[in-house]
């Protein structure tokens, strides 16, 4: 299927990888999106930057280099939710990563394997254009924090007994 885009991103992949980025459009605003959310918070010393700094930070950077495409970057929003923790929240944004990688570990116990693989895997979706404010995020935490207590009452519950 050679007239598909992601028939055309393999391509240019395979020939080369930093010309994949500036040509397409959609990948140098995603890329971007974790380049200057990362390089804001540590060009500011891990110190929350705040909401709605991220535009005009990222117009000021664009004037001081040459790798992306300024016609191209058309958010004002970072296209990343780690990045968006990093950038806007600072330091403190390391809180959610190892929050989750807690619950993690308790959810799936002695299994470091599949406990890495699912947490790499979470942090692979949070590095694309998720909001941190998604729902789906908060009812998974959730999710997990309350089955590992209903592990613990059970277990209390059957060693009572």
């Amino acid at each position: 299927m050679p007239e598909t885009r992601i028939y055309s991103l393999i391509k240019l992949f395979s020939e080369d990888p930093l010309l994949a980025f500036q040509i397409d459009a959609s990948l140098n605003d995603r890329l971007s999106g974790i380049y200057f959310s990362i390089k804001g918070f540590l060009e500011n010393w891990g110190m929350p930057s705040g909401i709605d700094t991220y535009g005009a930070y990222v117009t000021e950077e664009l004037k001081h280099q040459t790798f992306f495409i300024e016609s191209v970057i058309t958010t004002t929003r970072i296209m990343s939710a780690y990045g968006a923790m990093l950038f806007e929240l600072g330091i403190v944004g390391f809180v959610v990563p190892v929050l989750f990688y807690r619950a993690f570990k308790r959810y799936f116990g002695h299994d470091k394997q599949l406990r890495w693989a699912v947490f790499l895997s979470f942090s692979l979706l949070m590095i694309n254009p998720v909001p941190i404010a998604l729902p789906v995020l908060a009812f998974l935490f959730s999710y997990l924090m309350c089955n590992q207590y209903q592990k613990t009452a059970s277990y209390a519950n059957s060693t009572a007994n």
